[in-house]
């Protein structure tokens, strides 16, 4: 996914849906050296801040954030189960 100067609503709705609705494993390595060992919480605490400030764009880079997480989870077969 490439990074987006606006994410509407329904693209941050269907985002945070995603989260709640599937269990993860915790721990991603999301390659250049970033590697996240807590995947919960780090997604809770990302979604908490963009919840926050809707539509403050300086949370872009925290949302795009959210799809690469989800997408590498998915690629590395992450995805534990649908809940």
């Amino acid at each position: 996914m490439e990074f987006k100067t606006e994410y509407t609503n329904a693209e941050l709705a269907e985002l945070f849906a995603w989260f709640e609705s599937h269990k993860v494993e915790n721990v991603i390595d999301m390659g250049h050296g970033e590697k996240i060992i807590d995947v919960q919480k780090c997604v809770s605490s990302i979604m908490a801040q963009i919840k926050r400030h809707p539509g403050n764009p300086t949370y872009l880079g925290m949302t795009y954030k959210l799809f690469c997480i989800r997408e590498e989870l998915i690629n590395q077969g992450k995805v534990i189960e649908n809940s």
